[in-house]
């Protein structure tokens, strides 16, 4: 590995442990030494990535947006012709990536509740807001537009789909032992019903009804 990939890939460890303290502990009661010593490294060597605290939480928060709406955005483009196979590819990644998205979600509840304002802390939060209802809008509007759907109200049904996958996240966040896959099986097969599609598992076959 070359310097600058050694650099990436500390930085991303870095970023991850920080975004897991700060879910866990609460922003306001970490410090950076706190985050060294979790990782067993020196505090001067995450001053040398990152200039402060808020830099780092800054840094952390635009990774979890950055990572997730990349996997959103590959599943359209991998995926162009089947409208439904995207809804499931979408849902899945919210499985795979729903640690870092529930800390996401918990640090931003952390930050309203206490009043904060930081600039590129609320653009983050707002652009994974903003971009995720982008992307299922437009697969809904293509999976109506080719038939392969049920003409459902796309903005109601998005904002259902957005408000149940922030209490799965919050839930989890709270309610010990809470399985979040079950959570997210029974919204696929809820969207898939609302939207006239069968999903048969040992064909892995999609069909609308």
């Amino acid at each position: 590995m070359n310097a600058s990939g050694k650099d990436a890939g500390r930085r991303e460890e870095f970023l991850s442990a920080a975004l897991r303290l700060f879910a866990e502990k609460n922003y306001d009661s970490v410090t950076i030494k706190d985050i060294a010593a979790n990782l067993g490294v020196a505090t001067a060597l995450l001053y040398y990535y990152f200039s402060s605290k808020t830099q780092l939480l800054r840094s952390a928060m635009a990774r979890v947006v950055d990572k997730t709406l990349a996997a959103m955005l590959s599943v359209e483009s991998e995926q162009p012709g089947d409208a439904a196979r995207m809804i499931r590819a979408w849902l899945e990644i919210h499985a795979q990536e729903t640690s870092d998205i529930r800390r996401f979600i918990k640090i931003a509840l952390d930050f309203k509740s206490a009043d904060e304002h930081d600039p590129e802390i609320e653009s983050s939060i707002a652009r994974f807001y903003a971009e995720e209802r982008l992307i299922l809008s437009r697969i809904l509007q293509r999976g109506i537009a080719k038939r392969q759907f049920k003409p459902v109200d796309v903005e109601r049904t998005v904002q259902f789909i957005a408000t149940y996958l922030d209490g799965c996240m919050v839930r989890s966040v709270v309610a010990r032992g809470f399985d979040t896959d079950s959570a997210l099986d029974e919204l696929r097969l809820r969207i898939f019903t609302d939207l006239g599609v069968r999903w048969q598992e040992k064909a892995g076959a999609l069909q609308a009804r």
